[in-house]
């Protein structure tokens, strides 16, 4: 039977738009092949710090407890993989190995370089740089990222797939109300916006708009979503009192925010993909037709891939 690895790293990793649909994408592979006929043994691989991880019926574990973060993956996972196909969902990959499946999601260290460290830049440049010159499977999650790498990267066409999101893992949440009572606010209608606090995101925008409103509206703002100092340049200084930021939430504390939420705001100005607007349109039940699943076609690449 052969065997293709799945990095799990992400599983050490809070949970954003990433990581969201990777969990998600697992998901819906792991009942896929339990139909399937191919001789193909999926096994995740994870590091010692994961956690949240679910119990799969057909993809199999095997956690690597040796070393964490960027080196784990960088040497205890080609190490584990050795010669067998490699799967990354979230953006890094080894690159010393080259015969693995890589999803870039975008293009955002080129785009807007102003939003992430230096150091943070370099590392990612070199990492696309050695899957392009390993001639790794690249895929990303949008027709849109599949045109910047290919614009930015070189890589032709034809060499792109597009692996697309779903909105699944948000109808499967109960809503959690105490979210209200922790930052005490709902007794006003609120606007709710939700995103990690980069300056491609776009929140600026926003404050400029509060700060032209001033009071001559009876509603508060809320925004929901963590900043990371040590790889984005945080704007959170920006924000006025008239504004909650209410930081990471819980996938239920999400739910009710979406939920009981006037009207929701998305300014970014430089998406991969951008999975809050259909969270938000699907708990405001505006159904999107093309997006109702994880596509077949995502896990046929990755059977693709698995037998090339």
């Amino acid at each position: 039977m052969k065997k293709v690895i799945i990095n799990g790293r992400f599983y050490s990793q809070p949970i954003t738009g990433v990581q969201r649909f990777a969990r998600e994408l697992l998901i819906a592979l792991d009942e896929h092949i339990g139909s399937n006929v191919l001789n193909i043994e999926f096994v995740l691989a994870l590091p010692p710090d994961s956690f949240d991880v679910p119990t799969f019926s057909n993809i199999k574990i095997s956690k690597i407890n040796f070393l964490k973060g960027h080196l784990w993956e960088q040497l205890s996972l080609p190490f584990f993989s050795l010669f067998r196909p490699l799967i990354n969902l979230c953006n890094t990959a080894p690159i010393t190995k080259r015969r693995q499946l890589v999803v870039i999601h975008d293009m955002a260290i080129y785009v807007v370089p102003e939003a992430y460290s230096f150091l943070f830049k370099l590392w990612y440049k070199v990492m696309y740089s050695a899957c392009v010159f390993n001639r790794n499977v690249i895929s990303t999650v949008s027709e849109f990222s599949k045109m910047e790498i290919h614009n930015i990267l070189k890589i032709p066409l034809k060499n792109l797939n597009v692996l697309t999101e779903g909105r699944e893992h948000i109808l499967r949440v109960t809503e959690d109300l105490s979210i209200f009572q922790k930052f005490s606010f709902g007794k006003r209608p609120y606007v709710l916006a939700v995103s990690s606090m980069t300056p491609n995101k776009n929140f600026g925008i926003v404050v400029k708009a509060i700060e032209k409103i001033g009071n001559s509206v009876n509603f508060d703002f809320i925004i929901a979503g963590g900043a990371n100092p040590k790889v984005f340049a945080s704007t959170t200084n920006l924000l006025p009192e008239s504004v909650t930021h209410v930081g990471y939430v819980s996938d239920g504390e999400l739910v009710a925010l979406y939920n009981n939420a006037a009207c929701f705001i998305f300014p970014s100005l430089y998406e991969g993909f951008g999975l809050p607007p259909m969270e938000a349109m699907t708990c405001g039940y505006v159904l999107m037709q093309r997006f109702i699943l994880i596509h077949l076609m995502s896990m046929m690449l990755i059977i693709s891939f698995c037998m090339f």
